[in-house]
Formats: structure tokens, sequence, C-alpha cells
């Protein structure tokens, strides 16, 4: 037994029991991942995961022990390498943030600004990943904080989320569209045209579509993208209309866009901070929470960190 295989296990069943996906996330072939998985269950005489064929399709109730106890080896795995990074850290002070494009493009300037300013000892690493791998990220350490408009689905217990930031969601259309003629547009209105929105990996996008199809509107999908930008570019384009943050679009900045708000049909997007309750919190990790988080009280467990 080694570390690999119990990691290549945990990353299985934190992906939907996709070893494709399990081997992609820790840069390995699925044939090894394979390979591995199996000679560990024949190692313990256990079967963790149930198959049909080659596809997996079930965790085993010794599996499911097997899987705790890995989490656990790694958790302490990751303890004795903080001891290493926390001599490194003495020399040179860093803040990890996992956030998106949208957060790091349109609401981290500002608090970065101040951050520097108030801490020009510290070093800020800002990592963009999916918003479905940030919950990992900190779950395993690896960034201080996540920075996300996602919702902390599961490991709930494990997380503190602070709701920091809401923009309302606007329609944004080229400058000259039909819709900007209309007093009130509809969900029937917007679905008469194609939409350009975010990729089907982006939780935003499911959030946009259950609220159409809620309304008895069903548009059609013309481009997805990964970030606001790009769906801006070819917005302007007229490949279509979106649904985005309103702090996406501004006039100096996209002179071809115009943005519907009556009425707001859409929910807001809230911007949160999630915060690994189980690992030590710096006080330069609670300063900048201050500066970005300005209209909410911290709870106790963090002011108290250090």
């Amino acid at each position: 037994m080694n570390l690999r295989q119990l990691q290549y296990v945990r990353e299985i069943a934190r992906n939907g029991l996709s070893i494709s996906k399990a081997a992609k996330l820790l840069n390995t072939s699925q044939p090894g991942v394979s390979q591995q998985v199996i000679a560990l269950e024949q190692e313990l005489g256990v079967i963790i995961f149930t198959r049909d064929k080659n596809r997996l399709t079930g965790i085993t109730a010794r599996g499911q022990g097997v899987l705790e106890h890995a989490e656990a080896a790694l958790f302490n795995v990751d303890c004795v390498y903080s001891i290493s990074k926390a001599v490194e850290h003495k020399a040179r002070k860093e803040l990890v943030i996992a956030t998106s494009h949208t957060q790091a493009r349109y609401l981290l300037p500002q608090a970065f600004s101040r951050f520097a300013a108030a801490h020009p000892d510290v070093h800020l690493i800002v990592r963009h990943d999916a918003q479905n791998r940030m919950l990992d990220l900190l779950l395993d350490g690896d960034v201080d904080l996540a920075i996300t408009t996602a919702t902390a689905e599961r490991s709930r217990d494990e997380i503190i989320m602070l709701p920091c930031y809401e923009s309302r969601r606007v329609v944004v259309v080229p400058a000259g569209h039909a819709l900007l003629d209309l007093d009130a547009v509809t969900f029937q209105d917007l679905a008469r045209y194609d939409l350009i929105t975010y990729h089907e990996s982006i939780p935003t996008r499911r959030l946009i579509m259950e609220t159409f199809a809620r309304n008895g509107a069903l548009p059609t999908v013309r481009l997805s993208a990964i970030d606001s930008d790009v769906i801006k570019a070819y917005v302007a384009h007229g490949l279509g209309i979106s649904i985005l943050p309103e702090i996406t679009v501004s006039p100096r900045t996209d002179p071809d866009l115009r943005i519907i708000t009556t009425p707001i049909l859409f929910p807001p997007s809230v911007t949160s901070v999630m915060v690994n309750r189980r690992k030590t919190i710096s006080s330069h990790t609670i300063d900048f929470i201050k500066l970005f988080c300005t209209n909410i009280s911290l709870p106790a467990s963090l002011t108290g960190a250090r």
C-alpha cells in the first residue's frame, strides 16, 4: 500500500466515481489509476468499488471504511508537510486564494490593493480554478481561502461560509438590440434569442437555465464559455444575448453592450468567502477577509484566530 493509491481512491470518490476525472486531476493515466486501485483492493482483500464491466457504479460498505481511513491518513500526511511549510512561511508570508475569473477580474483588485498597502510583506497568490474544484483545494489545505459564487454542497461542517458581496444579474445585449425597445422584458421575450452563457461545469449556468424553465421558457444555447469576458465579446458581435452579474458590464469598458434591468428576472449573484475551519487561520488572512467582507460581522471562531 502507498499514499498514491489512497489518493487515487479519494479522488475517484470525490469525482462521482469517474476514473478519468481522477486521473486528469492527479496528472496520470486512467489505466494506471485503475490498476493501482485493483492492486490496493487485492492487497487489502476488500472490494472498495462496485463495478459494471469497466465502469464504477458505487462504493461498498467496507470500501466506505477504507475511504474514511484514507482521508484521515492523507490529512495527517498534509499535517507533516505543513511543519516544513510553516518554517518557510516564517521567512515568506503568503496568502493563497482560489477564485474564478469573474471574482479575480471584477471584485478582488480593490481589496488586493488595500491589503498590499497594509501587508507589504505578504505575497499574494491567486489560483484560478473550476468552482467544483475550489472546495477540494480548500479542504486539502492547498489554499487559504476560496472566493466563489458556488455553495459548499458537501463537507459543510468543515467549511465556514461568509456571504460578502451581492450583484444583481442583468440581461446583456448588443447596442441597438430589439429588446431595448421593450418597456419590460419577459422570459418569453428572452427565449426568442440565442443565449450565450457559462460552460456546463459552472453552477451559474444551471441556475440560469432552471430559472428559465420555472417560468415556462426554453432558450437555445448558442455558445458557452468559462468566463464573462469571453461571453461579453460574443454578445458584442451579435451572436446572442446573455445573463451576467451587473458588475461585469461597464459603459467605459464595454461601449458596444447594453444592460436591461427592468425587471430583474434572475436571482442575484452572491459572492462568498469560504474558510476551512479545521485549519489554523493566520492573522493576515483574517485581515484580508475583513477588507473584502466589509458589510458583515465575522464569527468569533475567526476573529480569535492567529
